[in-house]
């Protein structure tokens, strides 16, 4: 009976980190982003959607469960030429949610962000978990220059912004 219940939980906790995210560097996000645009959140449906996605250097599109749709206008089209308004869907909770502050947790959602996104036009998806984004606040970004994107800080826009355009433009 023991070893049924430990087959059973190694079984839901592989299935969980099958799911987990694996963080991407700045210049794998930006080699592996179809779009990198700076965008600002319009509104979020909670819901039950499905569509195509795909985790960073997973090979294929498999269909996924997603929980909220959010709707964003794009500012500024830095990777891939995104239409003015657009639909992203997330598949995060709340405490790793797309559209989050990285630096206060109980601040989320509004406002300005730099988002790197996968798909194409009619279903885009984050293309890096829930570092597929970083919160703007007038001139400043979250942003990490770490690998794993674990530790956040201001960092001026301008200099980020050009170093991913550089990135783009070597490409």
């Amino acid at each position: 009976m023991k070893s049924l219940a430990f087959v059973i939980l190694l079984l839901l906790t592989s299935n969980l980190r099958a799911d987990s995210v694996i963080m991407a560097t700045e210049p794998e996000m930006v080699a592996s982003a179809d779009y990198i645009a700076v965008v600002e959140f319009q509104s979020a449906e909670r819901g039950a959607f499905k569509g195509p996605a795909a985790y960073l250097k997973q090979k294929e599109l498999v269909t996924r469960r997603f929980s909220r749709r959010v709707s964003a206008r794009v500012i500024d089209n830095l990777k891939g030429k995104l239409p003015e308004e657009i639909q992203i869907y997330d598949w995060s909770g709340r405490w790793d949610a797309l559209f989050q502050n990285h630096l206060d947790r109980s601040k989320s959602d509004s406002g300005r962000y730099l988002i790197f996104l996968a798909g194409n036009v009619d279903f885009l998806t984050g293309a890096n978990g829930w570092a597929s984004t970083s919160r703007i606040t007038n001139e400043q970004i979250e942003w990490s220059i770490k690998p794993n994107f674990s530790d956040f800080k201001l960092m001026k826009l301008d200099e980020v912004l050009d170093r991913i355009q550089k990135q783009i433009e070597a490409k």
